[in-house]
């Protein structure tokens, strides 16, 4: 059985090629997620913009060090 999380392989590499923004990764990833058509598990249903803040330290599956994305 596949992992199911293995997107998170083919975001990383998706990830390089998105254009990171002023609010840098937070963003990235967030048009990372427009792109992705399937989420059976729910994975990325807490990457969201909540009232104009964009905090990915907070999404599931992302890592952060200094408050700078380091993992996915």
């Amino acid at each position: 059985m596949a992992c199911p999380y293995s997107f998170v392989k083919v975001g990383v590499l998706l990830y390089r090629n998105v254009i990171v923004f002023e609010n840098g990764a937070g963003l990235a990833l967030l048009r990372f997620r427009e792109m992705v058509e399937r989420d059976p598990h729910g994975a990325l249903s807490n990457w969201i913009e909540k009232d104009g803040d964009i905090d990915p330290c907070s999404w599931f599956g992302v890592e952060c060090s200094d408050g700078q994305v380091v993992i996915l």
